[in-house]
């Protein structure tokens, strides 16, 4: 496997919800049945339509050949917030999975996982060369079941948690370190015969999209957008800025390119670093990369499996169903020589095994301090 880096310029794109929004999974929607969109999008959701858009000529004829609009790399989706000026104003990420919330008399404490040494008298059916995750530090007295913590965390909190997890540990509300899950908004529609104007018999149908315009008192309206880099060299960008379709039911959205993420790579001690995807990774064995240039897995902390499909139009039948390891899985790698060199070489690119999916936008990382006491 080599870093999606590459050496062109990437450029970072926001993608903003004129109003709700779907994101359909593989299942089958059809009269009495009902949709509900995913929390978050594919990456080659996004990929797709940003291949479409940058393939568009001022006729809007679309005149790349597939191989070509498939050579365009993305590499997201995450969440920002705008603020008034339409400008971003923090980036979201998804929860690791090595963060662990319990609340305790209204106090809210993480508590992280690292890998383990296995005694040498305990039997295990961990694949060979995996360690076991526990937490890091003896909790004392029993903390309890954990609770549900923010969905997707700031930059700053994600930043830190990767580099000094030790200074988030206690935190004041879940507010502080992130946001929840969008909210999910209802409709119910009926078909239309378009010969009488009037309503077909039980053809009701009802879609659950995403509304990324919350309103909170106090704090008024806080709007919501997707963004991804985009190496869009091989397009030819005819519009940079305006309207678009995307998702099910082909919702509008408006396009335009926005400020690069800043995000360096942390300074990491020790051999041992650990990566958090951003985005669903899909890979040979399923739940974990098969091989890493320069790192080798031995711990893994990875949530139940999401499945992935689609219709695919080139060549007009189903995608392969497969399944893909959730954003805010998280590895602990073990790297061969300079482990600074790795880290600033893999930050922000994509570990899958497949070509493809790297240029898709699935596996994206963020890497850190290993997180081994």
């Amino acid at each position: 496997m080599n870093p999606s880096s590459g050496t062109h310029t990437m450029h970072t794109w926001i993608i903003k919800p004129h109003d709700t929004i779907m994101f359909r999974d593989a299942r089958p929607f059809e009269a009495g049945a009902s949709a509900r969109s995913m929390p978050m999008p594919w990456p080659s959701t996004l990929a797709g339509m940003i291949r479409s858009r940058f393939g568009r000529d001022r006729t809007g004829t679309f005149t790349l050949n597939t191989k070509t609009a498939r050579a365009i790399a993305v590499r997201g989706p995450w969440v920002v917030e705008l603020n008034e000026q339409g400008e971003v104003c923090q980036h979201y990420f998804p929860a690791p999975a090595d963060a662990v919330m319990f609340k305790n008399k209204n106090v809210l404490t993480l508590r992280r996982l690292s890998p383990k040494e296995l005694d040498s008298d305990v039997l295990s059916d961990l694949p060979e060369g995996l360690r076991p995750v526990g937490f890091d530090t003896d909790p004392g007295e029993n903390p309890g079941k954990p609770t549900q913590g923010a969905a997707l965390w700031s930059l700053e909190k994600y930043m830190a948690w990767m580099g000094t997890p030790e200074s988030i540990q206690n935190i004041e509300s879940i507010d502080k370190i992130g946001i929840s899950s969008f909210n999910q908004i209802a409709r119910v529609h009926v078909q239309i015969d378009p010969k009488t104007g009037t309503a077909l018999e039980g053809h009701l149908f009802q879609t659950s999209m995403l509304e990324t315009t919350r309103y909170k008192a106090n704090e008024g309206y806080r709007e919501f957008a997707f963004a991804m880099m985009v190496d869009d060299d091989k397009g030819q960008r005819v519009d940079d800025d305006g309207p678009d379709v995307m998702g099910g039911e082909r919702r509008i959205v408006h396009v335009r390119e926005s400020k690069k993420l800043e995000w360096k790579a942390p300074e990491v001690k020790g051999q041992i670093v650990r990566v958090v995807l951003l985005t669903p990774g899909i890979f040979e064995e399923g739940y974990k990369p098969s091989k890493i240039d320069g790192a080798r897995v031995i711990a893994a902390s990875v949530k139940r499996p999401q499945t992935i499909s689609g219709w695919d139009l080139e060549k007009s039948q189903p995608k392969a169903t497969r399944q893909m390891a959730p954003a805010g899985s998280v590895y602990w790698l073990e790297v061969e020589g300079d482990a600074q060199q790795w880290v600033n070489t893999h930050h922000l690119s994509s570990i899958c095994d497949n070509e493809q999916d790297r240029r898709d936008g699935f596996g994206l990382i963020a890497v850190g301090q290993g997180g081994i006491r």
